[in-house]
């Protein structure tokens, strides 16, 4: 004979272990969503590429820069760069000033590495040496101007960071080496100055 009492506390018992259990896995996978959607949310977040706003060939150096006197292999000179910070948007506008004294290839990219004072890079600003740039007479004695719109990522305190800048070749990922810094730091093995605090 089946005692109906106990069957009945068992199926509630069953019932009850069920629910729960679809709760958690109900549960775990909403927490797993959220976790995706911050990972995701995040990498975008870091990801936010800058914005090239354009190369001008100048006469002469514009008047609001810090002034610099980086040579790199007697290729090409970096002789200032200005920043516009924008603290509400997070971003920077930011002009690099160069001068061509012979033809930088294979040297034609730049890298722009933003770090904290430990030295880890935090985001970069690596690009082509202006996007049309091809070494002709005209440049000679000109100075160059590039200037790029960069985000700094929300996750990322905008304080006293440091700038460290090369050239480098982008097949075999050989940076140029610095002929002289202008007094100031260097990293890389020679292949970056370092402007300390300048954002």
């Amino acid at each position: 004979m089946r005692n109906n009492s106990f069957l009945g506390f068992k199926g509630k018992y069953v019932f009850i272990f069920a629910t729960i259990s679809v709760f958690l896995v109900m549960l775990s996978s909403c927490t797993e969503g959220k976790d995706e959607k911050s990972k995701k949310e995040l990498t975008q977040q870091v990801k936010i590429e800058p914005k090239f706003l354009g190369c001008q060939i100048l006469d002469k150096l514009p008047d609001n820069i810090i002034p610099l006197n980086v040579n790199y292999g007697d290729r090409i000179k970096l002789l200032g760069i200005s920043v516009n910070k924008n603290i509400e948007k997070r971003s920077l506008e930011l002009s690099y000033c160069w001068r061509v004294i012979k033809d930088i290839s294979p040297y034609n990219k730049i890298f722009v590495h933003f770090t904290d004072s430990m030295g880890n890079i935090l985001f970069q600003n690596d690009h082509d040496f202006c996007t049309d740039y091809s070494f002709h007479k005209k440049i000679e004695n000109k100075f160059i101007k590039e200037t790029f719109l960069i985000y700094i990522p929300k996750s990322i305190s905008n304080e006293n960071l440091d700038i460290k800048i090369g050239i480098y070749d982008p097949i075999s990922s050989k940076g140029c080496e610095i002929k002289s810094n202008g007094g100031l730091s260097v990293d890389y093995g020679n292949k970056a100055i370092i402007i300390k605090k300048a954002v």
